[in-house]
């Protein structure tokens, strides 16, 4: 068959025009595929030896992280998790086991909070009324009811006032692993849960999602695995989780539909255990006006900064000048363990133990 002149050009450019579309929404889809936020904290549990619980959101924020119990800081509990996601850490509520979290990154206007969960149902909360996933006391926080039956609550303060009303559709069973997700957005001002990537419940939400220091005069600690209010009216410790947690993700925006789904049961990418750095600590302990001291001296360590840990606690950020004293407020007998980091890395020093006598 013979075509004109004329009919080839149109025909080419027909083809042209094709190839050129493809090449234009290629890159648009690759652009949409790569627009994913990423959390500002992050856990995997896969990695956990101390109390100081490794964020694992490669947000580059400063964060403060102990795991605590009734007794005082301990080293959470991790067990297998399902299949394809590592460890879990297994919450004893009898015990007030969760994780206090500081940091200024933690304040924010819009919210997602997301976690597989697999609860035993036990009655773990004095008030008998919930467990709570996640809760900066005073601002933000997502809940499981007791019910029956029991279902997902998210809530906080919005331009001085307390939304506690929102109820979610879908049963959260026990035994059983679970992705739940609780959202404040903003821009289209709703309250959302979402369970196993799919919307749960929604609800209209007016105002500005309130900082907790307005409501409670100080900047509360962000907690995993209980509510934890201690400015306010007073302190307040309640409503434990009790079962498994694992890829606890905490963002500062509200995902999307889409992106609930498409992270729903995806593991979190542990942070690669370091290797340990060249850092060397020194210390001893010595009495000033008859308070515990503690003199630390390091060397090996190339930051500008230097993160201070009295007890898996950070105490300090301190210039990188090899020396740091630590007035502790304590007289008579104590002990304290040290450690020294890169500030907002985990290059750390050994830990050394300080003594001081009656």
């Amino acid at each position: 068959m013979k075509i004109s002149l004329k009919q080839f050009i149109f025909t080419l450019s027909r083809v042209t025009l094709i190839f050129a579309l493809a090449f234009l929404l290629c890159p648009l889809r690759f652009a949409l595929a790569d627009s994913m936020p990423s959390p500002i904290l992050a856990f995997s549990f896969d990695n956990v030896s101390s109390a100081a619980v490794p964020d694992d959101s490669g947000s580059g924020n400063t964060y403060s992280i102990t795991a605590y119990n009734s007794s005082g800081p301990f080293t959470p509990t991790t067990v297998d998790s399902f299949p394809g996601s590592g460890k879990a850490m297994q919450f004893d509520g009898t015990q007030q086991e969760r994780i206090e979290v500081s940091g200024t990154a933690l304040t924010v206007s819009g919210f997602t909070i997301m976690a597989d969960v697999n609860i035993t149902g036990n009655d773990t909360d004095p008030e008998h009324l919930r467990w709570e996933v996640s809760e900066k006391a005073g601002s933000y926080w997502g809940n499981i009811r007791y019910g029956p039956p029991k279902v997902l609550r998210v809530g906080g303060f919005f331009s001085g006032t307390q939304t506690n009303n929102f109820t979610g559709s879908v049963p959260i069973p026990t035994s059983t692993w679970t992705n739940v997700a609780f959202i404040f957005d903003p821009t289209a001002h709703k309250l959302q849960s979402y369970v196993n990537g799919v919307l749960d419940h929604e609800q209209t939400q007016m105002g500005t999602l309130d900082p907790s220091v307005t409501h409670n005069g100080i900047d509360e600690n962000l907690v995993v695995g209980a509510k934890h209010r201690q400015g306010g009216d007073g302190e307040v410790l309640e409503a434990f989780f009790d079962g498994l947690m694992d890829n606890y993700r905490l963002y500062n925006v509200a995902l999307t539909a889409t992106q609930v789904a498409a992270i729903a049961g995806v593991p979190v990418t542990p942070t690669p255990t370091p290797t340990p750095g060249p850092i060397e600590l020194r210390a001893q302990g010595k009495k000033i006006g008859g308070i515990n001291t503690s003199r630390l001296k390091w060397r090996g360590a190339t930051s500008a900064n230097m993160d201070i840990y009295r007890d898996a606690n950070v105490i300090a950020t301190t210039p990188n000048d090899g020396l740091y004293d630590d007035s502790t407020g304590t007289t008579g007998q104590a002990s304290f363990m040290y450690k020294v980091c890169e500030a907002a890395t985990q290059n750390c020093s050994n830990t050394v133990t300080v003594n001081f006598g009656p």
